[in-house]
């Protein structure tokens, strides 16, 4: 057995349970759509002759900005590539100066070079200077234990305190008591 579904009356402008309300608001709705969406345009195409001038003018504005710009911005880029390259030639020319100026040292020092003495002549004069470097030392070391063993002899031959009393270990006075 089939069983068929029903169906639900339903109209544009009722809803099921046919409420006016309902009907009510959506008529409304609709029709302000209709006289916003559509009843608008009829003015702005009356207005658009006149906009269009002065939208014309804004954009004649606007490109003749936008091409004076440019142009600048071309200029300025020019100036500083001409200020680039002639800032370059001038430390082209210093560094070209400078290289003569390094290079006739060089010249000075090879010339002086030649005449200096090698490294082998200087060892003599070393060796003396280190053996009296170390006679000096070894001179100093036995004043050092001349003298410590003075004042070791001086500390032996001195009255002394016990140790004992004298780190407070021992108390002297406990011996009177």
């Amino acid at each position: 057995m089939l069983v068929e579904p029903k169906l639900a009356k339903v109209s544009l402008f009722v809803g099921k349970s046919g409420n006016i309300r309902v009907m009510l608001w959506k008529f409304v709705h609709i029709g302000l759509f209709l006289v916003v969406g559509f009843g608008s345009l009829t003015p702005v195409q009356a207005q658009r002759a006149e906009l269009d001038q002065e939208e014309y003018d804004q954009k004649l504005m606007y490109l003749n900005s936008r091409y004076k710009d440019f142009y600048l911005h071309r200029k300025g880029k020019e100036r500083r590539l001409q200020k680039l390259l002639d800032s370059a030639g001038s430390m082209r020319q210093q560094r070209k100066e400078l290289d003569q100026v390094r290079e006739r040292q060089r010249q000075a020092f090879v010339k002086k070079r030649a005449s200096m003495p090698t490294p082998e002549n200087y060892e003599p004069a070393y060796l003396k200077k280190v053996e009296r470097r170390e006679k000096a030392q070894e001179k100093a070391r036995l004043q050092y234990i001349r003298r410590r063993k003075t004042l070791e002899r001086i500390r032996e031959s001195a009255r002394s305190i016990p140790e004992t009393e004298e780190s407070g270990l021992d108390d002297p006075l406990e011996d009177l008591r």
